[in-house]
């Protein structure tokens, strides 16, 4: 509740406490990661989510966090199978851990594959009425749709 009202320094400070006392608290270990996120500490962060990850594999914020502090840390390619995670324990429910995916899919050069979640993502921001994440979805799936259909022609 703290890290949601933007107190990160109580935030860490309880969960490094909680982890004081037991070192295997995955949601102490998610949730010190997410605030050392915010606070631009990304390798602590990386480092108590892959706890918070190994502790509980299904754990669908825990998977979705990491992706997001791999991939602001420029390391798409280890980001990708946590939001492929994210999205399956969601049930392809999940706009964000879809368009993370779509993003990260991308950024490894699998433009097609980025095409497919982007579209999942799309059909989900629909259903829960995001028009402005609709348009943006819309003008990256053009922009990867014309990279995959380059990607098939043969090098001359």
């Amino acid at each position: 509740a703290m890290l949601e009202q933007g107190r990160l320094e109580e935030s860490i400070e309880q969960c490094q406490m909680a982890l004081e006392a037991d070192a295997d608290l995955a949601a102490a270990h998610n949730t010190l990661g997410a605030a050392l996120a915010r606070n631009g500490d990304l390798q602590n962060a990386a480092a108590h989510l892959n706890k918070a990850v190994q502790l509980t594999p299904d754990c669908f914020e825990c998977q979705f966090n990491l992706g997001r502090v791999l991939a602001a840390q420029s390391s798409f390619n280890e980001a990708l199978p946590h939001f492929e995670k994210a999205a399956e324990i969601s049930g392809g429910k999940d706009v964000q851990s879809l368009w993370f995916l779509a993003l990260m899919f991308n950024e490894t050069g699998q433009p097609a594959q980025a095409v497919t979640a982007a579209e999942r993502a799309l059909a989900d921001a629909g259903q829960v009425g995001d028009a402005e994440m609709q348009q943006t979805i819309r003008q990256k799936i053009a922009e990867w749709q014309r990279l995959a259909q380059g990607a098939d022609l043969p090098a001359r």
